[in-house]
């Protein structure tokens, strides 16, 4: 497959590259290792000026609304200089989730918070016996009031120590998954 990117997406390249560059040297990096939330709050700010956040979150929702590819273009010059923190867990994992799985009220909640960068979310969803194959979650999500109340275990929650929010899948209800050959209960994410 070929990927050509057009004059806009170069730019964008070009901008994370010279941000980055400036602002997340190796020296940073090694710092961010023994430290640990991971990151700095001057760190996530100037992230936050650069709009990032922003980048996949529907204009409806205070946004940039762009496509996968442009997100990716920031992560893989993020991965050029190795820049530690929550960004990968806050805007791909949770936004995205909630972008997917979550009522008009939690999108109408947390996603303007999101592009803001005043929260920080991640995605609960590996298992003990499963790792994030939805297929085997079986954390229980049980209707207590307006909410749930759950039951069971999440491994491996990327960036939870430094959360405000996860996102968490479990099941609701009983029913037949064919793909899985069992009678698993239905899947949904809450926040």
């Amino acid at each position: 497959m070929d990927i050509t990117l057009d004059e806009f997406q170069l730019d964008i390249a070009k901008e994370a590259r010279r941000f980055l560059e400036k602002e997340a040297p190796m020296e940073y990096v090694r710092e961010m290792f023994e430290d640990d939330r991971g990151f700095t709050d001057a760190m996530w700010n100037k992230i936050n000026e650069m709009d990032w956040m922003k980048i996949r979150i529907p204009e409806s929702y205070g946004g940039m609304e762009m496509d996968q590819l442009e997100l990716a273009i920031i992560l893989e010059e993020m991965g050029r200089v190795l820049l530690p923190g929550p960004f990968f867990s806050n805007v791909q994992l949770a936004a995205e989730a909630i972008l997917e799985a979550g009522s008009e009220s939690q999108k109408k909640s947390y996603l303007p918070r999101i592009g803001e960068g005043e929260l920080r979310g991640t995605l609960a969803l590996h298992e003990p016996d499963g790792g994030a194959d939805p297929g085997y979650i079986q954390m229980e999500a049980r209707t207590d009031g307006d909410g749930f109340l759950l039951n069971g275990t999440k491994l491996f929650v990327p960036d939870a120590h430094v959360a405000d929010f996860l996102v968490c899948a479990a099941r609701t209800e009983t029913g037949d998954d064919p793909y899985y050959g069992r009678n698993p209960q239905t899947v949904r994410c809450g926040v």
